[in-house]
């Protein structure tokens, strides 16, 4: 029993190690935008990267306050 508890507390810290911060993704997408700002292809996967992104912190108010900010910065 106490082997299963580890296991899943040891999944848990490989899985939360794994995790990109927001600051992290929003800076993912900055370079994106920038990088392909010229090609429309390309400029569809950062709108992809954007939605996922939002999506994703919609129900954690500082970060979604976070990415507001970085939307305003982020040319």
């Amino acid at each position: 029993m106490n082997k299963i508890y580890l296991f899943l507390a040891l999944s848990l810290l490989v899985l939360a190690c794994n995790q990109k911060t927001v600051e992290q993704e929003m800076d993912e997408y900055c370079s994106c935008k920038q990088t392909h700002r010229q090609t429309d292809q390309d400029f569809k996967e950062c709108n992809n990267m954007i939605q996922a992104i939002s999506e994703k912190y919609e129900f954690d108010p500082g970060a979604a306050d976070f990415i507001q900010e970085r939307l305003k910065t982020c040319d």
